[in-house]
């Protein structure tokens, strides 16, 4: 296989028409100028700190070598470097390394999920273990038939796990319980915080029983503030689709968006959205928009 000099060998990169023509700054630009920070891209997609205009032996690109690199002289790549900075197109590090500040951004949450990916796998492996290490008692043969009732109330059944292994048996919560794990009051809070582009300022009656419905669950209680943090991260939920459209309350109440969330960010790993994602997130638009 060919070596590559990529930082984690992947081919491409994703392209936003919608946001290129809508970047106020490129649109200043002139077409020459787009041209270059468009090779500039190209460039700091391969360099060793992607997002950063480095070389591979991750020194700084100087106005000459840029110019080499382009096929033009030196004179024109100055011009048109200043005129990209003017229109505020590119950023600057403190060592004057010029860098994509969208695809800094997107590295470093790529590094954030690779980490948190990791911390949820050990976190799984070594519940595994404890499991094996600790076996629920068996239940006597005189008592099979009808376990013990403290046994019942003080040993709570395990929830079913999020991947790999055998379904376990469904869970339920007292009635009433929901309101009482997550209030309402609690779940805006929450959500505002977390989600800035869908902002709710009321948890209205049909809210506060999806809540209340969902809320009953013990494993969407125990996963719901994950979920929402992976929806705040999601560049589809944002609105980078191309419907436009982007995550709300009323979608996120649905029943089986949490677990959706969380099984896609445990078995699958994926920090972009595949076809199968985009597809349930069109299914859910049409239905939180009726």
């Amino acid at each position: 296989m060919r070596e590559t000099s990529r930082v984690d060998g992947r081919p491409s990169f994703q392209w936003y028409p919608d946001a290129w023509l809508a970047e106020e700054g490129l649109r200043l630009s002139s077409l020459a100028a787009r041209g270059l920070w468009i090779e500039m891209l190209q460039i700091m997609f391969r360099s060793p700190e992607r997002g950063v205009l480095r070389k591979q032996n991750s020194s700084k690109y100087s106005s000459k070598d840029l110019a080499k690199v382009v096929a033009t002289d030196e004179q024109t790549i100055v011009s048109l470097l200043a005129e990209l900075e003017k229109n505020g197109v590119y950023s600057t590090t403190g060592d004057d390394l010029i860098y994509c500040r969208r695809m800094v951004r997107e590295e470093r949450l790529r590094q954030t999920r690779i980490s948190a990916g990791r911390v949820g796998g050990m976190h799984s492996k070594g519940k595994a273990k404890r499991k094996q290490k600790y076996p629920p008692p068996s239940p006597s043969p005189s008592s099979s038939s009808s376990p013990s009732p403290s046994f019942t109330e003080e040993t709570p059944p395990l929830p079913p796990p999020l991947s790999g292994g055998e379904p376990a048996p469904p869970e339920t919560a007292p009635a009433g319980a929901g309101d009482d794990n997550i209030s309402p009051a609690e779940f805006l809070t929450a959500w505002n915080s977390t989600i800035p582009w869908s902002r709710i300022y009321k948890m209205t009656a049909k809210r506060k029983v999806a809540l209340r419905q969902r809320a009953a669950d013990s494993v969407w209680r125990a996963n719901w503030r994950k979920a929402l943090t992976l929806v705040a991260e999601s560049r589809f939920c944002q609105g980078e689709n191309d419907r436009g459209w982007r995550a709300n309350a009323d979608w996120f109440l649905r029943p089986d968006t949490v677990i959706q969330q969380i099984e896609r960010a445990e078995n699958a790993g994926r920090t972009l959205a595949g076809q199968d994602e985009i597809a349930e997130y069109e299914v859910a638009a049409k239905e939180t928009e009726r």
